[in-house]
């Protein structure tokens, strides 16, 4: 009886939360305005940039180039991920 009840409950409730979500006043996103820098520029020059703008007073090469791998893996996959297309832009 108990296992009836909850199978019951689970289904109701499945069906109750699907025809709430068909029934939201959503219309398709739509990107708007100008297309923002990260999307044209281009990953090499922003990998770039973050390598020069590293300050390399005060640090051993050991930190430096852990910092240069870092710039250019995280710079990669950020770009990635932009122009995937799974990205909509909000201004």
């Amino acid at each position: 009886m108990i296992k009836f009840s909850a199978g019951l409950f689970a289904v109701l409730l499945l069906q109750f939360t699907a025809l709430k979500a068909q029934t939201l006043p959503f219309g398709p996103l739509k990107c708007q305005g100008p297309v923002p820098k990260a999307f044209s520029q281009s990953s090499s020059t922003k990998a770039l940039q973050m390598m020069q703008a590293i300050d390399e007073a005060q640090k051993n090469n050991k930190e430096i180039s852990e910092e240069q791998e870092f710039a250019l893996s995280t710079t990669f996959v950020i770009d990635e991920i932009l122009k995937s297309g799974k990205v909509l832009c909000a201004i």
